[in-house]
């Protein structure tokens, strides 16, 4: 829901003052006061310190509202009625992206058996798809329904011709009025009823005939509007089947194989790796980055490869995949000069998203030569990191550096000395006395002082952390204001991660 329904609607419930000039762009959901990090489209309601352009605020002011996307609401006690409305209105979106990302982890998972039978449970009617020659490739429930077409499938009779007449009628009308978005048609059985269908034609890029479709039958609930927008997904995967799955043995790419060899080159091979490059010239940017996506072992649910593979071939034709025997990598080039590894990882964490997977995003890498140090480098710090979770989306290594750094030198350097005896009177103090002072000046460190930050990772008010850090500095006899004595600490503190 875009920012100016949004505020219309509420409008019509709410006393909102709305600014002139309010930025359009698209909500994803809505929090509480505002939390440590948040997304592009988030409606914050409540209290804000720092305050984003591409975010809504509702705040709870007297007067005209101060900023072009901050909206005002006279006193304080509207402001959960406020947010539960809010919450309301973005639900059925969410829930519809949810299904979307859904359906491709189906996809992903099980192919198209798990997808149909995810299709059909969310738009709670039979569902069929059939290739180019009205063959069926998959369809449920598996049993019969009472519609001619569907019951003679089941039993092996195939398809009659007169289905096939209209079925091949409505598809070419498809194609001859450039229709590519899910159609309702009336349609009659031989028993007279007439029965409502939609209709999706299948259609890769660049083809301009189908390739595939799929039918749904109205059958157990009328159709809803947002089942036009699953059959589209439903469509894309269907593509992506029938033009790329029947090739498992497909014939790798020479820039991919080249890439491949380059991962398990020798010293001596860089010569003849050299010619290979200046033959193919396709390599001519002059950076890339190096994408792992989450080793299949860890994942949270079972993948096919092959078929994550094709969906980011699809998704990133600028790309080149390789497969390994535990991981699956995929090189992208940065084709424009402003292409940063911010941009990149965000870019990459909505294709995580919506695909339910792990990506690791390395550092730019400059040579094709180095992509072996930098493969080595990531799957090295995939496996000594603990701080990152599994959930789906892009993780940038260079977040993970510090921690290897540290970690890496634990296991080969005795630490212990290099850490300030007041960390350790401060852990005795907290065994004694059973508090958590000593976690509790780590992660005030670890957020470079900032009690907002400090204080919200603690799940403590912002008072409470503050008399914490009075009595730090009072059982340690010492200043925190002080810059050298901070450095200390917040290295002794990182060092004692690892002891």
């Amino acid at each position: 829901m875009l920012t100016i329904e949004l505020c219309a609607a509420l409008q019509t419930k709410f006393p909102i003052k709305i600014p002139a000039g309010l930025p359009c762009f698209a909500c994803c959901g809505a929090v509480l006061d505002e939390p440590e990090q948040l997304r592009e489209g988030t409606v914050v309601v409540g209290q804000a310190e720092n305050f984003s352009q591409q975010c809504l605020y509702f705040m709870p002011e007297a007067g005209e509202p101060q900023g072009k996307n901050v909206i005002v609401y006279p006193v304080p006690e509207l402001t959960l009625p406020i947010y539960r409305e809010i919450y309301r209105l973005l639900e059925p979106e969410r829930r519809l992206d949810r299904q979307l990302a859904q359906l491709d982890r189906a996809y992903l998972s099980g192919g198209l058996e798990q997808l149909i039978l995810q299709a059909q449970e969310y738009l709670a009617n039979p569902v069929m798809l059939v290739d180019q020659a009205f063959n069926a490739l998959a369809m449920a429930p598996q049993r019969k329904l009472g519609i001619d077409s569907w019951d003679r499938l089941l039993q092996g009779e195939g398809v009659e011709l007169g289905d096939l007449k209209q079925a091949q009628k409505v598809i070419n009308h498809f194609s001859k009025k450039n229709i590519t978005s899910p159609q309702i048609i009336p349609y009659q059985e031989a028993d007279g009823r007439n029965v409502r269908r939609m209709i999706a034609a299948a259609v890769g890029t660049g083809q301009k005939t189908p390739c595939g479709g799929m039918e749904i039958i109205e059958l157990e609930r009328p159709f809803a509007p947002q089942d036009r927008q699953l059959a589209e997904r439903i469509c894309q995967l269907l593509c992506h089947h029938i033009l790329r799955a029947p090739e498992p043995a497909r014939v790798t790419r020479m820039e991919e194989q080249l890439l491949y060899d380059l991962l398990l080159y020798a010293p001596r091979e860089r010569e003849k790796l050299e010619r290979r490059i200046r033959q193919l010239g396709s390599f001519q940017e002059d950076r890339f980055y190096f994408l792992a996506v989450l080793p299949l072992s860890k994942t949270s649910q079972r993948i096919t490869s092959s078929n994550l593979r094709t969906l980011l071939t699809d998704e990133y034709p600028e790309g080149w995949c390789i497969l390994t025997e535990e991981q699956l990598l995929l090189v992208l080039p940065a084709l424009e000069p402003t292409d940063s590894e911010i941009k990149m990882a965000e870019r990459l964490s909505k294709t995580g998203e919506r695909m339910g997977q792990t990506f690791f995003l390395s550092m730019p890498v400059h040579s094709l030569f180095d992509l072996k140090q930098v493969w080595e480098f990531d799957t090295r710090a995939i496996q000594l990191a603990d701080a990152w979770d599994d959930r789906p989306g892009c993780k940038r290594i260079a977040d993970f550096f510090e921690q290897v750094f540290f970690k890496t030198l634990s296991q080969e350097a005795a630490l212990s000395g290099f850490i300030h005896p007041m960390l350790w009177e401060l852990k005795r103090y907290d065994e004694e006395n059973n508090t958590d002072l000593l976690n509790t000046l780590c992660v005030f460190l670890s957020k470079n002082c900032d009690l907002n930050e400090a204080s919200s990772l603690l799940y403590i008010h912002r008072n409470t952390l503050i008399y914490r850090l009075r009595r730090i500095e009072k059982i340690l006899h010492t200043d925190l204001k002080d810059l050298g004595i901070r450095q200390v600490l917040s290295l002794g503190c990182k060092l004692m991660m690892y002891q």
